[in-house]
């Protein structure tokens, strides 16, 4: 009987000397939960159960505007700031039995309403090379033109160009960042008529470290024209007009981002083909105020009466306050 009492006793000193506890400790990257196992005053820890999560850095804007074919997601500037764009646009492509080329240079001005929101004024390119003429109109439809010479051919110099960008969404998770941005075409140019209006979507995510990819779509209406670009010389601008692209960008480093995106688009005029594009660009970080960007685009055709491929060069310099 005392041998079966001390056995009970003894029993007893060990469940009350022994304590479980769950504890809970973070660590970089992950955290895990351990049972805590006391036997008197030494304690051993035994793993129980293990989980780790990773977070994605969202970084915000990385200088991938819209001089781009596609643009990203978040927002150039942030609320009450203002941003100043020039860029400069070198076009080639197939003519007659030559070539012909565009020099052109497109100021714009942003300002912020908001830390989602912009509106931006910009003058839509201006022809350095042609002045304010329309350069071969003789040759387009087969030589039917209208216009007894390029100079009686407008292309409105001076025209405007009103945008708003309102980002509905940031990046959280496995949610990308989404944009609702618009443009509208005013018919200040040289001979212009009528207003146009596009509607795009665009969405930006990060896909592994130092890697986004970008998604866009955009549809047109086309009710007029710049300068004279809708008269039957030339051709008959299509009323709706549409547009979906892809696109990757890497981070080099802080300072330097590469670009390549794919664009899918109806054609500018009636009668032609969808035009596909594939560019490839970069983004250097001047500070973090003023950005540089290159686009090189290659266009199987413009969408209009081209004879061959299209080649293109966009530099751009932008500046925030």
């Amino acid at each position: 009987m005392l041998s079966k009492f001390w056995r009970m006793g003894f029993a007893a000193t060990v469940a009350l000397s022994c304590q479980f506890a769950l504890a809970q400790e973070n660590g970089d990257g992950g955290s895990a939960q351990v049972m805590g196992l006391r036997w008197g005053k030494t304690q051993v820890e035994l793993p129980m159960l293990e989980t780790y999560q990773l977070d994605v850095v969202v970084e915000g804007y990385r200088g991938v505007d819209d001089v781009f074919l596609i643009r990203e997601a978040n927002p150039n500037i942030s609320a009450g700031q203002w941003q100043f764009e020039l860029a400069m646009g070198w076009d080639i492509w197939k003519s007659g039995d030559g070539h012909d080329d565009d020099f052109t240079l497109t100021p714009s001005i942003k300002y912020g309403i908001s830390d989602d929101m912009n509106i931006e004024l910009e003058v839509l390119p201006i022809n350095l090379g042609d002045g304010s003429r329309i350069d071969g109109v003789e040759e387009f439809n087969g030589g039917t033109g209208l216009f007894e010479n390029d100079n009686d051919a407008k292309d409105g110099l001076g025209e405007l160009n009103v945008k708003f960008f309102w980002r509905l969404a940031e990046e959280q998770g496995i949610a990308p960042a989404v944009a609702l941005w618009s443009e509208v075409r005013i018919p200040s140019g040289d001979n212009s008529e009528k207003f146009d209006g596009t509607l795009h979507l665009n969405t930006t995510k990060t896909i592994a470290d130092g890697v986004r990819s970008h998604l866009t779509g955009f549809v047109k209406t086309a009710n007029g024209s710049r300068g004279d670009w809708d008269l039957n010389s030339i051709g008959d601008r299509r009323d709706f007009q549409w547009g979906v692209g892809t696109g990757l960008d890497f981070a080099v480093d802080d300072q330097n981002l590469l670009i390549v995106n794919y664009m899918n688009r109806s054609s500018e005029y009636d009668g032609n083909k969808t035009t596909n594009s594939l560019e490839l660009g970069w983004v250097h970080h001047l500070s973090d105020t003023q950005q540089l960007q290159l686009a090189t685009r290659y266009n199987d055709t413009k969408g209009g009466f081209e004879e061959g491929p299209r080649w293109s060069t966009n530099v751009q310099w932008s500046v925030a306050w």
